[in-house]
């Protein structure tokens, strides 16, 4: 293969933010890249703006529209890199998210992995509102059933060729049920750097879900019976309790406390009181006032302040918000 590494770009309907993902892909530090994007059947004007950077050496593939997970495996398909990287059209990339992967990689005994790293939240407006970590162990891996994003993380090839690619048969949370299958087999490593903006859709797909209680369940009912292929009945059953869980704090910080009280009642799922996040939740379904989504908000608000610094460093960066 002539690259090493390839980047994988989707978009749907984003024309207001192409310019600024590939920016922030051609200025990576890491040079050679074998650049990718897919168009999964945008109706908005995708195709003139990227055939603009023709000199960058990008590739271009027009699709029907088929989801993010057959997009992300058009761009698999066509990729010559071991290692691919993908980014949504509305998240970027720091200028040094790739060198300090593959630098991760090459102290990793077992190369055939995959590697998932921090991320800063940010607006539409590229405000940035919170930072996270992946929680790992004490050997670098990631603790079983993380959330992690695939904007953050890097794949050997073979990790997702093993698996068929991403399920295209599910439209939401399709790389989180890839991502937990990959686990179940090989290492996903955890990098405690931030190298990734990762922005907060409130009315994307997964969001707007959260709207509706059954097609919530629907979505979370579909991505165990994916995970059932792979995982052990030990490991479905705490599984299948995370996601409960997942689905019920999901629920509440999308403002949706009618859904949480029915599903915590539906369900029997248990909550930690151990951890903030359980005893806030704990409160919102006892009293009926959804006291998590409060302290929520207070708490990012909170945080856009702390994080003002690194907002204004991102709007300065050149060709991303000027």
């Amino acid at each position: 293969m002539s690259s090493q590494v390839s980047i994988v770009i989707i978009f749907y309907n984003q024309a207001n933010y192409v310019r600024r993902a590939l920016r922030s892909v051609i200025d990576q530090t890491f040079k050679g890249l074998d650049i990718i994007v897919v168009d999964d059947g945008s109706e908005e004007s995708i195709e003139p703006i990227v055939r603009g950077y023709e000199n960058t050496g990008i590739r271009f593939f027009r699709k029907e529209n088929g989801g993010a997970a057959s997009a992300r495996n058009l761009g698999v398909q066509e990729a010559k890199g071991e290692y691919i990287a993908f980014l949504d059209g509305d998240d970027l990339f720091l200028p040094h998210h790739v060198e300090q992967l593959m630098l991760f990689l090459q102290e990793r005994v077992w190369p055939v992995c995959m590697v998932t790293s921090g991320h800063y939240v940010i607006t539409k407006s590229g405000w940035v509102v919170d930072r996270r970590i992946p929680e790992t162990d004490a050997r670098g891996i990631v603790v079983p059933f993380t959330e992690m994003y695939t904007s953050c993380s890097i794949y050997h090839r073979e990790v997702i060729e093993r698996f068929g690619g991403f399920p295209e048969q599910l439209r939401i949370n399709e790389d989180g049920a890839l991502n937990s299958a990959i686990g179940q087999v090989y290492p996903v490593f955890g990098l405690a750097e931030v190298l990734t903006y990762y922005l907060v859709n409130e009315s994307g797909k997964a969001r707007r879900s959260l709207k509706d209680y059954d097609r919530a369940v629907d979505v979370m009912e579909k991505r165990l019976a994916q995970a059932q292929q792979t995982f052990s009945p030990e490991v479905m059953q705490r599984y299948r309790a995370t996601s409960e869980k997942n689905l019920l704090l999901g629920f509440l910080s999308g403002g949706n406390l009618d859904a949480a009280i029915k599903w915590a009642r539906m369900s029997g799922v248990k909550l930690s009181y151990a951890s903030l996040s359980g005893c806030l939740a704990g409160a919102s379904l006892k009293l009926r006032i959804n006291l998590y989504s409060m302290v929520r908000h207070l708490g990012r608000a909170l945080k856009a302040l702390i994080y003002l610094p690194v907002s204004f460093r991102l709007h300065r960066q050149k060709g991303l918000y000027s």
